[in-house]
């Protein structure tokens, strides 16, 4: 029995060793699998700063939500000095011409002598001015009438008031109203407060709103004939973005070319909104963020090249891409911009046959100006000389037709994205940014400046001109096909 006993004892002790090797496996197994999961999530946070953070300069995220917003805007790296640079135009406040009081400063005794004999030895006239706000105060007209009875008749007459209430704010009034609202975003609670302090009138918020709707009403016909003039345009871009309206989330789309901007409010992204105000074909180029409502409509789709631009800069960040770069270079070498903040440019004109190059400024980009500036570059040549110019998708181009005019040339355009079909200015673009970097502004350029890059462009010897100069080729040639 005793051996029996000892047994049982033996086999009990091993199972008690079996079982709290069993829970301490089961412990182990429970320790594993929490670490597992705690090192898969490690492993994602960590992907995320494998690549470089995307924020608005980088992707389509707005402004507001990058994670580090930044002071100052960043410029290109630049060797220049601080200040204004050689070519700046400065600026100051200019003389009036309508001067409202005179007050002569002539010196009545000698400063030297206390003699109070003068003569004048010349007509020049110093002068400095002092400009001011005259007093505001409301300018108010009373209508008064009285019943009058008529002689012939007896009957009482009554005088018509050319307003509906005793006391009605005037058009100016209302046009501030409407100023201060939509263009400075001033609140009902502000206006009230300035109109009280600044203008010494009392109004109520629904005054506000009633003139507010009054002008609104004016300006509709003007609105719908900024309507008509994009569906006839041949360019449109749009775009959208969300608006809290009446406390409510909203949209505000917006339609523009290069002279008109049409707004209007939906209750959400969908493609109704493009469908009810354009409608579902478009005859020329729409221009858009790639977003799926705006790729419906029928029409020649052009991407907006910022968000592609963008997306270029993540990738060359993210996989050090050279295709990214090239790819970014070539869409911003269409039109040599200026920087940031100016709507300066440069225009590029290239003979194809001699290689010659001209450069013209713009201060700004308007389609008037480009095609002005590409006739009075041509004007040198006969109109037998000239035949065609081929331009890019861009909204300054708009206007060729005049130049076609004028000139008797006929325009071509690039397909979006084939920049290449134009390759010889794409070429000189780059010649031209060796000196003026991108972030240049073009605004402190003067034209010796751009005078001496033309000469410089153009006094290069090139290998299929024979190692020839452009410049040595335009005085050979005597006639230059465009």
């Amino acid at each position: 029995m005793e051996s029996v006993a000892l047994l049982i004892r033996i086999f009990v002790d091993d199972k008690c060793k079996d079982c709290s090797l069993f829970l301490e496996l089961q412990e182990l197994k429970k320790m594993f699998l929490e670490q597992q999961k705690e090192i898969d999530y490690l492993r994602k946070e960590l992907e995320k700063y494998k690549n470089p953070p995307k924020d608005s300069s980088n992707s389509s995220i707005p402004p507001s939500k990058d994670l580090w917003t930044k002071k100052y805007p960043q410029r290109p790296p630049s060797n220049l000095k601080v200040g204004g640079q050689f070519g700046h135009i400065g600026k100051n406040k200019s003389f009036f011409d309508n001067v409202d009081e005179i007050i002569s400063t002539n010196p009545t005794i000698c400063q030297y002598c206390g003699c109070e004999h003068f003569i004048e030895q010349n007509n020049n006239i110093q002068k400095r001015q002092l400009i001011d706000i005259a007093e505001i105060k409301p300018y108010v007209v009373e209508y008064q009438g009285k019943d009058l009875v008529c002689t012939n008749c007896k009957c009482k007459n009554k005088g018509k008031f050319p307003i509906k209430g005793n006391v009605e704010l005037g058009e100016n009034a209302e046009k501030l109203i409407a100023y201060f609202n939509v263009q400075h975003h001033i609140s009902y609670e502000r206006l009230t407060q300035i109109f009280n302090e600044v203008f010494g009138l009392k109004i109520a918020y629904g005054t506000i709103d009633k003139k507010i709707k009054k002008i609104s009403d004016k300006l509709q016909p003007l609105y719908d004939q900024i309507l008509d003039s994009l569906k006839s345009s041949k360019i449109i871009g749009s775009d959208e973005t969300g608006m809290r309206i009446n406390k409510e989330n909203s949209f505000v789309w917006t339609f523009q070319n290069e002279d008109y901007t049409y707004y209007t409010s939906a209750e959400s992204r969908a493609y109704k909104t493009v469908s009810d105000t354009i409608g579902d074909e478009f005859d020329g180029v729409w221009v858009s963020d790639r977003f799926g409502s705006q790729l419906k409509i029928k029409a020649q789709h052009q991407l907006c090249l910022a968000h592609l631009i963008r997306d270029c800069k993540y990738i060359e960040k993210a996989e050090n891409s050279k295709w990214a770069k090239e790819l970014r270079t070539i869409f911003e070498a269409d039109t040599i911009f200026s920087c940031q903040g100016s709507l300066s440019a440069l225009l590029v004109i290239v003979d194809r046959l001699t290689r010659h190059t001209k450069i013209r400024k713009l201060t700004r980009k308007t389609s008037f100006q480009t095609s002005s500036q590409i006739i009075f570059a041509l004007s040198e040549y006969n109109l037998t000389q000239l035949h065609s110019i081929t331009y890019d998708n861009g909204c300054e181009n708009t206007k060729h037709e005049i130049v076609n005019e004028k000139l008797q040339m006929q325009s071509y355009f690039c397909k979006p994205y084939h920049s290449w079909e134009k390759g010889l200015v794409e070429h000189v673009n780059e010649l031209i940014r060796r000196h003026f970097p991108k972030g240049t502004n073009f605004d402190r350029i003067s034209k010796k400046k751009i005078q001496e890059v033309e000469n410089w462009v153009n006094n290069r010897p090139m290998k299929v001109l024979k190692f020839k100069t452009p410049a040595q080729k335009r005085i050979e040639a005597l006639g230059v096909a465009l």
